[in-house]
């Protein structure tokens, strides 16, 4: 998934998916949206704190995210596109005052946690030639939720390693 398809090539018209994959899938896709707006508006002002690894990471994952969902939906005849509420949502908590960021945390981890058996329970309701980005879907879940974890530890300097080598696996 990691090759953008050309310009020229368009979606392809959309099958039957079930409602539980396309529903989750199309949910998935505003997520992200909103996520990458968020670690966007966070670590853009957290220069220099060591919480930015944590923040800074989220946000590279997430620009590393766009193309391949972007993609996987245009196979699937799905419109990547977003409305204004993921958009507006991420500018919001995206500015979120820097002393409430650890009680974000706090607050999004255990609903992280809970959403990523919603996503596998979309990823198993999804057709078979989108095996590979489904997979990839539950496992970039998890690893937001082990660098949450570290962040929620006080160990952010293990960070930038686990996305690394996360990364490192998808780009080949």
């Amino acid at each position: 998934m990691s090759k953008s398809p050309n310009a020229s090539e368009s979606a392809k018209p959309a099958r039957a998916l079930s409602e539980t994959f396309l529903s989750g899938f199309k949910y998935e896709i505003g997520n992200r949206a909103f996520a990458l707006l968020t670690m966007k508006g966070i670590s853009g002002r957290l220069a220099g704190d060591r919480r930015n690894l944590f923040w800074n990471s989220y946000y590279e994952l997430e620009k590393f995210n766009q193309p391949r969902y972007a993609q996987a939906a245009r196979m699937l005849g799905i419109d990547p596109s977003v409305g204004w509420g993921p958009k507006f949502r991420g500018w919001l908590i995206g500015h979120t005052p820097k002393a409430l960021l650890g009680t974000l945390q706090k607050y999004v981890y255990p609903k992280t946690i809970a959403y990523l058996e919603e996503l596998k329970a979309a990823a198993a309701a999804g057709p078979a030639e989108a095996a590979p980005l489904l997979a990839y879907m539950v496992e970039q879940e998890e690893v937001q939720i082990e660098m949450m974890r570290l962040a929620l530890a006080d160990e952010y300097e293990r960070i930038p390693p686990l996305l690394a080598e996360f990364l490192n696996k998808h780009r080949r």
